[in-house]
């Protein structure tokens, strides 16, 4: 479900980067999803290079969450795993599951198998992702693809 990964990333430039960024309401088979956001990132020199390096054909972008809103069980549309490095230091987790027991990951960077119901609560402030989406590589495949990155 969740493989942690340790891959250095510039922060301070993505962040910044994601501050200048113009956010839209992402949407989820034509409806619109209550406090997500989404921003993609189309020829950035940085992020293509992080592409490059980790030789992934995937879809770049930012992801909001607003604070103290939650994002309800569901599975990525038309994305098989993503990618996902946490811009903040908040540590809300993701959670796998429908009905209990759900299974819980606490993560600053990791390789998401979103092809699994899954959800997110932020509580006191908004959840700043860096998501690269992959559509046509499985969970199993990314992570044998980035063994070297991987913690778990």
């Amino acid at each position: 479900m969740l493989t942690a990964l340790n891959y250095p990333i510039d922060i301070k430039y993505l962040n910044k980067k994601y501050n200048s960024s113009t956010f839209t309401n992402l949407k989820y088979f034509s409806f619109p999803v209550r406090n997500l956001y989404i921003s993609k990132i189309k020829d950035d020199p940085y992020v293509n290079m992080i592409l490059k390096d980790l030789n992934l054909d995937g879809s770049p972008r930012f992801l909001k969450i607003k604070a103290n809103t939650s994002l309800f069980p569901h599975i990525d549309n038309k994305t098989k795993c993503s990618i996902n490095f946490l811009l903040d230091d908040y540590k809300d987790p993701i959670v796998f599951g429908i009905f209990p027991p759900y299974k819980k990951f606490y993560y600053k960077s990791a390789i998401i198998d979103t092809s699994k119901f899954h959800s997110v609560k932020a509580t006191n402030y908004d959840r700043k992702i860096f998501k690269i989406s992959i559509f046509q590589e499985s969970f199993e495949t990314i992570c044998k693809k980035l063994n070297k990155f991987t913690l778990s």
